[in-house]
């Protein structure tokens, strides 16, 4: 019966993560279009549910540390909980950038017509959220060959963050080259807009390290940590 419920514990475990993971996520892609579509109340109902995911990593900090101290795990189910540990960090940071997104969309520090093509950025936001959910699931599956494929999907990540980053360092010195002063609002904005850029950059990279733990979760080792 003890041993039953351990091993029930760890279920719970898992899927209190990847729970997490998907709703992390979806804030992901919900601020993402509140950068085309700013809208007070969605905003607003997202910052205030930031607390939820704060909840959620607090209670699967709890579980690690009761199955750390109670159970004593060794070999593969230390390294699930060592791995949940650090997954549930990671998850929890992309909350946090899902969080500074929406703030962008509040204070519309952000103008996408600045970009050559607008869309690029919300394709990033896409690419990300797809490594995010294809990096939960490869950890709910303990599937290694999934995890590898999320951690070479990064390429593109960088390759569209470098492009879109250029693009807008480009146009700003072109404005300012024909420019006598630069308007504030253009100035801010563009910075807004590469913050919004490297939030979905490091969103992309937490998607990495999920899958790296999930490589480590699996093999015992993973040379991406």
């Amino acid at each position: 019966m003890v041993r039953e419920r351990y091993r029930q514990q760890l279920v719970e475990l898992q899927a209190a993560t990847v729970a997490m993971g998907h709703d992390a996520a979806q804030r992901l892609t919900e601020a993402v279009g509140l950068l085309r579509r700013p809208n007070e109340a969605s905003i607003r109902r997202l910052m205030e549910g930031d607390d939820a995911i704060d909840s959620q990593y607090l209670e699967i900090e709890r579980r690690c540390l009761d199955l750390f101290a109670l159970q004593q795990p060794v070999a593969g189910d230390l390294r699930l909980i060592a791995a949940s540990f650090k997954i549930s960090t990671d998850i929890e940071r992309v909350a946090d950038l899902a969080l500074n997104l929406a703030q962008y969309a509040q204070d519309l520090h952000v103008q996408l017509a600045s970009l050559p093509d607008p869309e690029e950025f919300f394709e990033l936001g896409r690419h990300a959220h797809r490594m995010l959910e294809d990096a939960l699931r490869a950890y709910d599956l303990a599937d290694a060959d999934a995890a590898l494929s999320v951690i070479h999907a990064d390429a593109e990540a960088d390759r569209t963050f470098w492009a879109l980053t250029h693009g807008l360092v480009s146009a700003l010195m072109r404005t300012c080259q024909l420019a006598a002063e630069l308007p504030e609002d253009t100035a801010s904005g563009t910075v807004g807009m590469i913050l919004a850029i490297r939030d979905l950059e490091r969103a992309a990279d937490h998607a990495v390290n999920i899958a790296a733990r999930t490589l480590y979760l699996v093999r015992g080792q993973s040379d991406y940590i």
